[in-house]
């Protein structure tokens, strides 16, 4: 999995595939386990092997997913991750999953000696910036229909996540993604 998270953004040889094998280790998680807790420090690089984990925060006891991360994904929280600080969301698994968890100081290490790795990184970054504005983009810009189908091109969303989730990532409530529902399924 880890060569076939690298490749999405380059060529990685063996033996750097090999110095960040030797800092990374494979965690299991059952459905409903925490990689993160709001309050805790993201400290690590995961890429998820298989599964599916949610990116939420809470806001008056409502819990608002902002991301779904599936197999030969990263599942990290970008603010607490970069700066070491104190998060405000949760990283939960919505199924069993594995991942292969990275610490970010030896990730950071491992870069600063290895400018291959760190170019790899840094267009890692890069997509997730332009991931995030298109994220952006689509909930300023798009009806809640729209931004449904969207969704509708991903099976994964639609397969594996469920309903009241996803609502509250297109930011309607439950009932309203039912009534969007019909609604395109009758346009059908």
């Amino acid at each position: 999995m880890l060569q076939e998270f690298f490749n999405q953004y380059g060529t990685i040889t063996s033996a750097d595939l090999d110095s960040v094998s030797s800092i990374a280790r494979k965690v299991t998680f059952k459905k409903g386990n925490f990689l993160l807790a709001e309050g805790g420090t993201c400290s690590n690089f995961h890429i998820v092997i298989s599964g599916c984990v949610r990116l939420y925060f809470l806001n008056d006891d409502l819990d608002i997913s902002v991301w779904f991360s599936f197999g030969g994904n990263s599942a990290i929280e970008l603010h607490s991750y970069i700066n070491q600080s104190s998060s405000e969301y949760f990283l939960e698994c919505i199924e069993d999953t594995q991942v292969l968890s990275i610490p970010k100081a030896q990730l950071d290490s491992l870069c600063e000696s290895n400018g291959a790795i760190d170019k790899l990184l840094r267009l890692y970054w890069q997509d997730v910036v332009q991931m995030l504005i298109g994220r952006m983009t689509s909930l300023q810009k798009y009806s809640a229909e729209e931004r449904y189908l969207q969704l509708l091109a991903d099976t994964d969303y639609l397969n594996r996540i469920p309903q009241k989730y996803l609502a509250s990532y297109i930011g309607v409530t439950p009932t309203s993604l039912s009534r969007i529902r019909r609604q395109v399924a009758s346009k059908a």
